[in-house]
């Protein structure tokens, strides 16, 4: 998978959760709510009793799954990349944070495979001996 496509699939996984959290928040504006309070102890609670707009609670669920799933195949794609390109700390920093080092990595992680550890010989190929 290219970078640009984990960029993509990132940034389009951040917006749906984003704005799954703002249905979320205004499926829940108008809810019928309950306030009890206990008068030997003094704590209130609060129950809710119904959604204000069950169909944008709906919608927030079905963003939410969806970027989800968005958002996981940006992050096997981003794991994949980093094997074919042998950039094992990448790949470490991706495996173990998640998807917010998938993206970062999207912008400015390598796209060259890491040099050998050992060193080259300069010398050209020389001819067999012959006795």
């Amino acid at each position: 998978m290219s970078k640009p496509a984990i960029r993509n699939l990132s940034l389009g996984s951040l917006a749906g959760a984003i704005l799954g959290f703002v249905f979320l928040f205004l499926s829940f504006i108008g809810a019928a709510t309950q306030t009890t309070s206990d008068p030997a102890t003094g704590a209130t609670t609060v129950h809710i009793n119904s959604v204000g707009n069950p169909a944008l609670l709906v919608l927030s669920i079905l963003l939410f799954i969806v970027a989800g799933i968005v958002g996981f195949i940006a992050w096997i794609g981003a794991l994949i990349r980093t094997a074919k390109v042998q950039r094992w700390a990448w790949f470490a920093a991706i495996l173990v944070i998640g998807p917010v080092v998938a993206l970062i990595y999207s912008f400015v992680g390598p796209d060259a495979p890491s040099a050998p550890a050992y060193p080259q010989s300069q010398y050209p190929p020389q001819p067999l001996p012959t006795n």
